[in-house]
Parts: C-alpha cells; sequence; structure tokens
C-alpha cells in the first residue's frame, strides 16, 4: 500500500498486488480506493535487486465515468529502502502524451500518515489562498485579471458532450490556437505575457452539434487557478485583460 504524490494535489492512494517470477513482475494495482475514481489496472515490470520497474498497460475495472481517452496510465520507479520502497512516476494518457508526474512511497502506515499530513496542509493552505469562482463569459463580454508570473498556462476542453465546438485563441492579436475542435481531454497552451496590459481572446468558429459554443477554461497563473465558462454565438468573442 503507497500514495502518489504532485505538487499541488493531495496524495492518491495507490495500492499493488504482484507477482514475481525470476525477476518479471505482473499484477494490478487500485488508484484512488473508496473513491468515485477508483480504479484497478493491469500492469507488469521488473524486480531486479533492489529496484522495482512498472507499468499499467490496460484497465480491469472503473468507477469513473471518464472516458477512455482522459485516463492516465502510470509508470513507476521505486527502490527498496529500509522501511519500505520509494520513487517517482510519470503518468500518461493512451495517446502517449503526459499527465501527471511526482513521487510515489510504499511504506509502513507511519510513515506514510507524516507524509501524507504534510501534503494535506499544505494544499489546505493553497486551497483557501488561490479559490477563485467560476465566471461566466458571453459573446461580447470582456474581464479582467491581474497577473503575477509571467507566464501564462491555458487549459481548454468541452466538459460536457463532445458536439464538435471549434474554438481559436489570440493573444495580443497573434492567433495561438487556429481552429481547434474542443474534446473532453483539455488542450494546453503555455505562453509569455508582455508588462503591463495582455489581450487574450477566444472566438467561436462554429456552434457544433448544439447551439452556442461552450467551452471550460483556466487560465493559470502560478498556483492561482481563474475557472471560465464560455457560451458563444459563431464568430463571436470574449476579451479577458490580463493585467501584469
Amino acid at each position: 500500500m503507497g500514495y502518489l504524490f504532485m505538487e499541488d494535489y493531495r496524495p492518491i492512494s495507490y495500492r499493488i498486488v504482484l507477482d514475481e517470477n525470476d525477476g518479471v513482475v505482473n499484477g494490478y494495482s487500485i488508484t484512488g480506493a473508496g473513491t468515485t475514481f477508483e480504479t484497478k489496472s493491469e500492469l507488469s515490470g521488473t524486480f531486479v535487486k533492489k529496484e522495482i520497474k512498472l507499468k499499467e498497460f490496460q484497465i480491469i475495472s472503473t468507477k469513473s465515468e471518464e472516458p477512455l481517452s482522459n485516463f492516465c496510465f502510470i509508470d513507476l520507479t521505486v527502490f527498496k529502502e529500509k522501511k519500505g520502497f520509494s520513487g517517482e512516476f510519470i503518468g500518461k494518457f493512451p495517446d502517449g502524451k503526459t499527465c501527471a508526474q511526482g513521487k510515489i512511497v510504499f511504506a509502513k502506515k507511519s510513515k506514510l500518515d507524516k507524509k501524507i499530513a504534510k501534503a494535506n496542509k499544505l494544499q489546505e493552505v493553497i486551497t483557501k489562498r488561490l479559490e477563485n469562482k467560476p465566471v461566466l463569459l458571453k459573446s461580447g463580454d470582456e474581464h479582467q485579471i491581474s497577473w503575477v508570473n509571467k507566464k501564462l498556462r491555458i487549459e481548454l476542453w468541452d466538459s460536457a458532450i463532445e458536439d464538435n465546438d471549434r474554438i481559436s485563441v489570440l493573444l495580443n492579436g497573434i492567433v495561438v490556437l487556429d481552429n481547434k475542435e474542443m474534446k473532453n481531454k483539455k488542450e494546453v497552451l503555455k505562453l509569455e505575457l508582455l508588462l503591463g496590459e495582455n489581450i487574450l481572446e477566444f472566438v467561436a468558429e462554429n456552434e457544433g452539434e448544439s447551439a452556442n459554443n461552450t467551452t471550460r477554461i483556466e487560465l493559470i497563473d502560478r498556483k492561482t487557478k481563474h475557472p471560465i465558462l464560455t457560451e458563444l454565438q459563431v464568430g463571436k468573442r470574449v476579451k479577458i485583460k490580463i493585467k501584469l
């Protein structure tokens, strides 16, 4: 029994059950036991001396209602220590893109409890400090945000049924995403801001199969998330002024 530790997230329980034969390992993992996203996955790998390498490759069962394309399969490497195993992991979507990374620990309950308490305390501080209410923006709306970091991370996706909504994104008049179809899987943009005021625009290229082009957006400033929902008519846009 162990936990996955990621920056800005609460620890996630991670249990593995393994059979080992001449250094070859097969078995399964259980991620998030007891939660609404509890998932059992098949895995395999090697156990050589004090090192275990494992790779998830197939879902056996899950409580999650997410589409398969949103599942994050873990590759991990841990080393045996006096009180358990610890190491690092990286998560990948089925298409090979990275979806998570962090540290993993398998240890006695007392050691895990200390690590979990420390991580939870940090996450509670971050959550209280950075909680923002979602903002709904419709065709022609303008919104203003004060910014700290020179970097801008944008995450866009269709949080409902995929209906072929397509969107373009402009930063200071330059197209940074062109006529992109929104999926349940997030599209991520990493951009540089200019000193002063920056103009970010989201333009609806169509209205998909349902009325209005609806896109979920998160603008991320270091640890701060600004959640936005857009409802746009075809050809219309919303404008966000980001002041650095």
